[in-house]
């Protein structure tokens, strides 16, 4: 099964403590991902894929289950938003901004969409309502983007990672 759009899935996980470098070696050596980074907050790492098929998308997923030191991995996978046209390039911060929403779900990815430094935002079923990145030149100006994502209408909560030490891959 594929599904209408190409937009990129997230598996953010959960790593056994001193296992990350590990973990990251192995990465390396799989492919499915754009990238992948240690992120701060209450996951240590996440893995951004473009694979549209399902059946590879869980297959992939399943190869970082394997990963010895994975404890756990939750998958977020879009149903719509956008992608602002911003390489993601090797050495710029990134933000990841986990959304729960009290508005529909369009309007929000509307505002979300006039903020130039979000690289990307989606809507996804589970825990958050919207995953969105941030990309720009330095830490503090992701946190200048942070609270201008928390006075937008209809955001409810917000839960920042940032993701410190990108790997890219494609």
């Amino acid at each position: 099964m594929q599904r209408n759009e190409s937009y990129p899935n997230y598996v953010f996980a959960s790593v056994e403590p001193h296992m990350l470098d590990d973990v990251l070696n192995h990465l390396k050596t799989l492919s499915g991902s754009t990238w992948f980074s240690p992120v701060t907050g209450r996951f240590d790492l996440v893995v951004r894929s473009e694979e549209s098929e399902t059946q590879n998308l869980y297959n992939f997923v399943n190869k970082i289950r394997g990963i010895p030191g994975i404890i756990s991995t939750q998958t977020y996978i879009p149903l719509e938003g956008f992608v602002n046209g911003k390489s993601m390039e090797n050495g710029e911060p990134l933000g990841l901004v986990l959304l729960r929403v009290n508005e529909q779900v369009p309007k929000v990815l509307q505002a979300l969409k006039r903020i130039p430094q979000i690289a990307e935002a989606f809507s996804t079923p589970g825990e958050f309502d919207i995953v969105a990145i941030l990309k720009s030149r330095n830490y503090e100006e992701i946190i200048t983007q942070v609270h201008k994502i928390a006075d937008v209408k209809g955001i409810k909560t917000s839960e920042t990672l940032f993701a410190y030490k990108p790997i890219y891959t494609a």
